[in-house]
């Protein structure tokens, strides 16, 4: 659990990182603008990060279906945009593409890891 866990907000935190690059880099702002993209996408990349790795966690334990994972995290992909101003549009496309890359991030992980676990409970079983 603590490896998918780590994992997890590790790869959201990264995301984060690289979408606040990104960002910054199409808008061509000063260096005291990426300090402020940066912060506030790992902020959010580390609430998305911590939902992903619960949900993923509760899947490797198979108390919660791995539709869960998308459909928490991938709801703040599809709502912000719908709900958006003209103003803040931009950014929230942003947003809604950091939570859509954390839901794919959280489900890789909570299936990869589950497989391994039972791969190998099956394979001492025998």
């Amino acid at each position: 659990m603590f490896t998918a866990a780590t994992l997890n907000l590790g790869l959201a935190l990264v995301a984060g990182a690289l979408i606040a690059f990104v960002c910054h880099r199409r808008s061509a702002g000063s260096t005291d603008d990426f300090a402020g993209l940066l912060v506030f996408f790992l902020s959010l990349a580390s609430v998305f990060g911590i939902g992903g790795a619960y949900l993923a966690c509760r899947h490797i334990q198979n108390r919660a279906p791995l539709w869960a994972i998308p459909t928490a995290i991938g709801t703040f992909a599809i709502v912000l945009p719908l709900a958006s101003y003209p103003n803040v549009a931009p950014v929230i496309n942003w947003i809604a593409g950091l939570a859509a890359t954390c839901a794919l991030i959280s489900t890789a992980v909570a299936v990869t890891i589950r497989g391994g676990v039972y791969s190998r409970r099956n394979a001492d079983m025998w």
